[in-house]
């Protein structure tokens, strides 16, 4: 299966899911995500922040243990031209909704990709070897892909947790894989 239908099949599965059992794994999952951010205690987190029109595992309380760990945060924000930066975010920030769906911050403040520790990146669903496939755009791949010091974890439910991932040799693999049962360690 090539990863356009793979992408179909795996928006069907999330989207068969009741909003009241979707719920109860996102916040499965999160707990289990802040043992993870326990374990390994980064200065800095990068992490999605849940789209508004895909079923997204949410991160809202992962952020907010970030940051009352004082942990900082930062969120992806998207350009035209295909690239993507970190800027910081806070309680604070005013957000707006780009035309894919996404929050991102209104201004944003751009802090060092140097300085981020760890990564938390949306997926569609992924392998046990760490590949991941997320939503086509590559925008993940292309920022990873020059931070190769950044630990990545993808959260995904059980139910997108499948066999096998097609990857290409630009794809980045994931470090670790968080779901309600689990916590998968790659490398």
């Amino acid at each position: 299966m090539g990863k356009q239908e793979l992408r179909v099949k795996l928006k069907s599965v999330r989207n068969s899911i009741s909003t009241e059992k979707w719920e109860e794994i996102s916040e499965s999952i999160q707990l289990r995500m802040i043992k993870v951010l326990k374990e390994k205690n980064p200065d800095s987190v990068m992490i999605y922040l849940q789209s508004s029109r895909n079923r997204e595992v949410g991160t809202a309380e992962i952020i907010s243990y970030c940051l009352s760990r004082k942990i900082s945060v930062a969120v992806p924000v998207t350009d035209e031209h295909g690239g993507m930066f970190a800027a910081a975010y806070d309680e604070t920030t005013t957000l707006h909704i780009t035309k894919w769906g996404i929050y991102e911050p209104k201004k944003p403040i751009p802090v060092s990709e140097l300085s981020i520790n760890l990564a938390i990146v949306p997926l569609l669903g992924c392998d046990h070897s760490g590949g991941r496939i997320g939503y086509g755009m590559g925008y993940y791949d292309r920022f990873l892909e020059k931070y190769p010091h950044i630990f990545t974890v993808g959260l995904c439910p059980e139910v997108a947790l499948i066999d096998y991932v097609p990857v290409e040799e630009h794809d980045v693999a994931l470090n670790y894989i968080v779901t309600e049962d689990q916590t998968l360690r790659i490398s």
